[in-house]
């Protein structure tokens, strides 16, 4: 049986209080909230209380109307994507373009054993515990204490628990090395892992160490905002006998198809039958009108010569440069 998990899904599809939901008010709008009795989420047009979502047993993807029935929301089951687009960020971020190249290229599977370091937001690190669940696992490094404490609350909630184990401390200086205990599962011996995430400010450093962890053939992935960080790494990833480098930056644009209205250049874009007798009475009256009349009659005849059209475009603002990934496999 697949553990229970924040992403599982129950065949009633039930909203139940202390779950973990995702409000979804318009595409560049949604709140990630826990349904809690007495609570509600403020929408931009009304209140949506919680209390009514439980006793009324709504199911995930319904629509409900705020309480004055101005507006409606959608509530949603997070999945990895909207998770990480509505995460607390406590750092900056791996988005899924460039959480996809990461779980494809390091060939992550249920079974798997990863070393990441650094653990940030949780937002790569909530990805690979769902590639790698349940007989894989995650080990998570983070120099940061606070930081710690509040991924091992959110790893928690999600019902990660069993499937990573978060570890202070500083990798540059101290490696992966981890003893075997009850705390740390299996603990991280030499040549045992499958694959190493880093994400450190000085990222050549730490490459030896995961080098020592890493099992024969095993993928190794760094990921640096800076170009002069890449050849440092790649540098030092040759040295030890990395194959297989390969650095990428992934760019992605989202395309918007919208209706867009527009003057036509041509007399009139309306077939003959369609165009209405009055608007040419009223032309022929202007003379006799006064200005705001005329004024009026000029503005209609504007409007009847826009023309609608729908069009794909790219959006105008796109997220831009986030980091370069390097892969390599250890020989």
């Amino acid at each position: 049986m697949h553990p229970r998990t924040l992403f599982s899904y129950d065949k009633d599809n039930v909203i139940r209080e202390g779950d973990t939901v995702l409000i979804y008010e318009k595409h560049d709008l949604a709140k990630q909230v826990v349904i809690t009795p007495g609570a509600y989420y403020s929408a931009q047009k009304g209140v949506v209380k919680h209390e009514d979502i439980i006793q009324s047993g709504e199911r995930y993807g319904t629509k409900i109307y705020t309480s004055n029935k101005r507006s409606c929301v959608t509530i949603l089951r997070p999945t990895s994507d909207m998770y990480t687009r509505n995460l607390a960020q406590r750092t900056q971020i791996l988005y899924t373009p460039d959480i996809s190249q990461v779980l494809m290229r390091l060939e992550l599977r249920p079974g798997v054993l990863v070393c990441e370091s650094g653990t940030g937001s949780g937002s790569l690190s909530t990805s690979i515990v769902k590639a790698v669940m349940p007989t894989g696992h995650l080990y998570t490094f983070e120099f940061n204490e606070t930081r710690v404490g509040r991924a091992k609350t959110d790893f928690k909630t999600l019902g990660f628990d069993p499937y990573v184990t978060v570890t202070h401390r500083d990798v540059l200086n101290e490696g992966f090395l981890l003893e075997t205990t009850e705390e740390n599962a299996g603990g991280v011996a030499e040549g045992k892992i499958d694959a190493v995430f880093l994400d450190l400010p000085r990222p050549h450093v730490a490459v030896a160490h995961a080098f020592q962890v890493l099992r024969k053939k095993g993928k190794l992935c760094n990921f640096s905002p800076c170009i002069e960080q890449v050849q440092k790494v790649s540098q030092e990833m040759a040295r030890l006998g990395f194959y297989n480098i390969v650095t990428i930056e992934c760019l992605s644009r989202e395309i918007q198809t919208r209706r867009h209205m527009y003057t036509s250049l041509s007399k009139d874009t309306r077939p003959a039958e369609s165009q209405k007798p009055e608007v040419k009475e009223e032309k022929e009256a202007t003379k006799g009108e006064g200005i705001a009349q005329g004024r009026r009659n000029k503005k209609k005849e504007k409007d009847a010569k826009k023309v609608s059209k729908l069009v794909s475009m790219p959006q105008t603002e796109a997220r831009g440069h986030t980091g370069y990934l390097t892969f390599a496999a250890k020989f």
